[in-house]
């Protein structure tokens, strides 16, 4: 099978806007070059599960939290939303 070459993408237009809440872009340029390589159509082309954990972008800051910290960061933000929630309307 032959996959047809597409020298453009539309992830730069789509990942490099502002956000709503008008801070910066949500991915790098580093983070679209790795969602690039991750949606390649061609699977001789695409980047391999293992080179994707080596990609420049994982060592990009902000630097992700420790594992023992992204429990309770979960757990808070959890709360933090359940509790600012209005409270459903009683049965008669």
């Amino acid at each position: 099978m032959s996959w047809r070459n597409y020298p453009y993408n539309r992830l730069t237009e789509m990942f490099r806007k502002p956000s709503f809440a008008g801070g910066p872009a949500p991915l790098t340029d580093s983070g679209l070059d790795l969602l690039s390589a991750m949606l390649t159509y061609d699977p001789e082309r695409r980047i391999s599960a293992k080179d994707a954990l080596a990609h420049p972008y994982f060592s990009e800051d902000p630097q992700p939290m420790p594992d023992s910290l992204m429990a309770s960061a979960f757990k808070d933000a959890f709360r933090a939303r359940r509790s600012s929630r209005p409270a459903p309307p009683s049965s008669p």
